[in-house]
């Protein structure tokens, strides 16, 4: 264990501090899309921690004799957290609408993950990050166009889904213009790919720094709604 202990490693502080206060949603009876994200942030710890002692020990282990690369290890995991990400986005937006679009997105997603999954080399990452974060972008946007058209008046700053959301685009958006080109870097530039994996965990400790301040919120309830307003779809 004395190798987590590592620099490198910091950015699973965070990740590690979120999911274990998310825990909190079970305690106080949260609602179910809050219970969904604190799934989904304990399946991505067990997913980084797999990959990381895969790529250390498990690759040899029982005498086995695979290659050390986990790159099919997180490509896997992004099917469970594709899966998880629609199922709370799905929960949290009210619109009929919008959550038919949800489903028809996240089915779609995940149909593509899994062929390409079954279809391509696992010595890539390019296809599946940009399909898991393109859904994650346009999930988000959803979320926030959902905020901009109620009627009722919320303190953002106190709403654990507007945290999450932010989080969870600023990762996705800011991540695009590295990870579309990973794979030719591996190939072509070791140590610029290499370099590259620093900014991603920046943005690991930026990201699940924003999804603890959610679990350090509570969610608001809900105001009745007036005789004027109507529903959004």
């Amino acid at each position: 264990m004395h190798r987590f202990a590592q620099p490198y490693f910091i950015y699973l502080i965070p990740m590690l501090l979120a999911a274990v206060l998310s825990l909190r949603v079970f305690i106080e009876k949260w609602p179910a899309p809050y219970r969904i994200f604190s799934a989904l942030l304990f399946a991505t710890l067990v997913i980084e921690f797999g990959a990381i002692i895969w790529m250390w020990d498990w690759h040899y282990i029982f005498g086995w004799n695979y290659s050390d690369s986990n790159i099919w290890l997180y490509n896997a995991g992004l099917l469970v957290r594709l899966i998880l990400t629609v199922w709370f986005y799905h929960n949290i937006i009210e619109s009929p609408r919008v959550r038919k679009l949800i489903r028809w997105i996240g089915g779609l997603a995940l149909l593509l993950l899994i062929a390409v999954y079954i279809g391509w080399p696992h010595n890539t990452f390019v296809g599946y990050f940009l399909l898991f974060n393109t859904v994650s972008i346009l999930l988000a946007v959803l979320y926030f166009r959902q905020l901009l058209k109620n009627d009722e008046v919320i303190r953002l700053e106190k709403d654990p889904g507007v945290w999450i959301s932010i989080g969870t685009l600023i990762y996705s958006m800011a991540n695009l213009p590295v990870f579309t080109f990973i794979d030719y870097l591996v190939k072509t530039n070791t140590k610029a790919a290499l370099d590259s994996l620093y900014y991603n965990d920046a943005l690991n400790i930026l990201s699940y720094t924003l999804f603890l301040i959610a679990f350090l919120c509570k969610p608001q309830p809900k105001p009745l709604p007036s005789s004027s307003s109507s529903p959004h779809y």
